[in-house]
C-alpha cells in the first residue's frame, strides 16, 4: 500500500504532543460514529491519548478519529504554528505579486514571485516554476496561475530572463529554482515546472535536469527541448515525472504533444481546448495543476505529508463541486482520481456516485477515448516536430463524421477542429 493511502490523522497527532485543556476539550468522534468528550494530552506516530472528564485515559489509534476531527486539528495546527505571512527579506507578502526578485547568488537572473493568500512561514509549501516564451518582462502570464496557487497553497515563480531565442534560458531558470529553494520555505519533491510554447519546453528541460521537480504542466508544446534548434531532442524525464498537457485543437505543436503523450504513461493526460497556439485559460490551468499536485503527493514522504493530503482533499473537493454542473466530466475525472487513492470523503462519495450515472459523463469518456484514437491515427504519425498546417481531406471527413455523436457536449466541436489543419506560427 502506498504512503499516499495512510490515515490523514497521522501528522496531525505527531506534531501535537501536548495541548491545553481549554483548547482541546471537545467531543471527539470515531470513524464508527461513537463520541466522547475529552482532552488531547499526548500523541505520537503510534497512539493518541485522550483524557475523559472523569480523569480516565483512552488510548486509540490515529486513524480511528473522524474526518471532522482531523479537519479541526488541521485548522488548529495552522493557527498554532502560524508564522510571518510574507518574506520580509525580499519584501514579499502573501496574496500579492512581488516583481523582479533578483537571485541572491547571481543578480543577473530574476523572477516574479507570488505567495498564496494562506502562506505563512510556520510550514513549507509546494512551488511551481513558470517560463513564458517571451520571458517575464511582464508578470501577466503568472496571473493565470493565481487561482490555483490560492486554492492549493502553492508558491508561483515566473522567470524573467528565460525566453525563446535566449541561449542562457536554462541558466536563468535554474538560478531561479535554486534561489527559491534557498530563500522561500518550499518543499523539494513538491515542485512543478510549467510554461507555454518555448516556455513549456524549458519546463520539460527543468524537470529533466532538476530532481526536485516532480511534475510538468505543459501548455502549447510537446516534450522536445532545445537551446538551439539544431540541438532539438526529446526531454529525458524520470519515470516518476507526471505530465499534464494543455494544447489548442489547432496549435501547430499539437503533433508533438500527441507524439510525446503516446510515449508517456497512461496516467499522464493530454487535454485539448478550443484554440490555437496560446495559453490555456486559468480554469484549465487550475485543474491541471491540481492533478499534477496530487501525483507529486503520491511519492512524497515528508513529515508534513498527511497535513498536505488533508488540505489537498479539501481544495480538490471544492473544485469538484464547482465543476459539477458546467463540466461534470471534469468533476468526475478528479473525483475518480481521489477515489483511486482512497481519498473520497463521505460527501464526495455521494457526488461521485451521481456523476457515475450522468449520461454526459459517459459520453465525454467515450469522446476522450475517440480523441485518443483519432490523434494516434492522424497526429502522432506526422512527426515529433512537424507542423500539420496543410489540410487533410480524409482527416476532416472522419472528424466531422465522428463529431456528430458528441454535439451535445463540447467534445463534438473539438473533434471537428482537430480535423482541420493547425494554424502555422506567426512569422517573426
Amino acid at each position: 500500500m502506498s504512503r499516499f493511502f495512510l490515515p490523514l490523522a497521522l501528522l496531525v497527532f505527531c506534531i501535537l504532543p501536548v495541548i491545553s485543556h481549554a483548547d482541546s476539550m471537545r467531543v471527539w468522534t470515531s470513524t464508527s460514529g461513537t463520541s466522547i468528550q475529552a482532552e488531547l494530552v499526548e500523541s505520537d506516530w503510534d497512539k493518541v491519548v485522550l483524557l475523559r472528564e472523569n480523569g480516565s485515559e483512552l488510548r486509540i489509534k490515529m486513524n480511528q478519529l473522524s474526518p471532522a476531527d482531523q479537519d479541526f486539528l488541521l485548522k488548529y495546527i495552522e493557527e498554532k504554528n502560524k508564522g510571518e505571512t510574507g518574506i520580509s527579506e525580499i519584501n514579499a507578502v502573501a496574496g500579492k505579486v512581488r516583481q523582479n526578485v533578483r537571485c541572491g547568488d547571481d543578480s543577473r537572473w530574476g523572477y516574479h514571485l507570488y505567495l498564496p493568500k494562506k502562506f505563512h512561514r510556520g510550514r513549507e509549501w509546494a512551488v511551481c516554476f513558470v517560463m513564458a516564451s517571451g520571458g517575464g518582462k511582464s508578470f501577466k502570464p503568472m496571473q493565470k496561475y493565481l487561482s490555483a496557487a490560492d486554492r492549493l497553497g502553492c508558491v508561483i515563480a515566473l522567470s524573467i530572463e528565460s525566453k525563446n531565442g535566449f541561449a542562457d534560458s536554462d541558466i536563468a531558470m535554474a538560478a531561479m529554482a535554486d534561489d527559491v529553494f534557498e530563500r522561500i520555505p518550499v518543499i523539494e519533491g513538491m515542485a512543478f515546472s510549467s510554461g507555454m510554447s518555448g516556455g513549456s519546453r524549458m519546463a520539460y528541460l527543468l524537470a529533466e535536469r532538476d530532481k526536485r521537480i516532480a511534475g510538468v504542466l505543459a501548455c502549447g508544446s510537446g516534450s522536445g527541448v532545445y537551446l538551439k534548434e539544431k540541438d532539438f531532442r526529446d526531454a529525458k524525464l524520470r519515470s516518476s515525472t507526471y505530465v499534464y498537457s494543455l494544447i489548442g485543437t489547432n496549435d501547430f505543436n499539437r503533433t508533438g504533444a500527441s507524439k510525446s503523450h503516446d510515449g508517456f504513461s497512461k496516467e499522464c493526460r493530454l487535454r485539448f481546448f478550443k484554440g490555437f497556439h496560446d495559453w490555456a485559460g486559468a480554469p484549465l490551468i487550475e485543474q491541471g495543476l491540481s492533478r499534477v499536485y496530487g501525483a507529486a503527493l503520491e511519492g512524497y514522504n515528508g513529515i508534513d505529508s498527511q497535513m498536505l493530503e488533508l488540505d489537498y482533499v479539501k481544495s480538490v473537493s471544492a473544485l469538484i463541486k464547482g465543476l459539477n454542473e458546467k463540466a461534470p466530466w471534469e468533476a468526475y475525472y478528479l473525483s475518480s482520481y481521489l477515489d483511486d487513492q482512497n481519498l473520497l470523503t463521505s460527501e464526495l462519495e455521494v457526488v461521485h456516485e451521481i456523476l457515475e450515472k450522468d449520461e454526459r459523463v459517459h459520453l465525454a469518456l467515450e469522446a476522450e477515448n475517440d480523441i485518443r484514437k483519432f490523434t494516434k491515427k492522424y497526429l502522432v504519425p506526422v512527426g515529433f516536430y512537424v507542423e500539420d498546417v496543410q489540410p487533410n481531406v480524409r482527416r476532416e471527413v472522419e472528424a466531422n463524421k465522428l463529431a456528430g455523436k458528441y454535439d451535445s457536449i463540447p467534445h463534438g466541436e473539438m473533434i471537428r477542429l482537430l480535423g482541420k489543419a493547425s494554424r502555422p506560427p506567426k512569422k517573426k
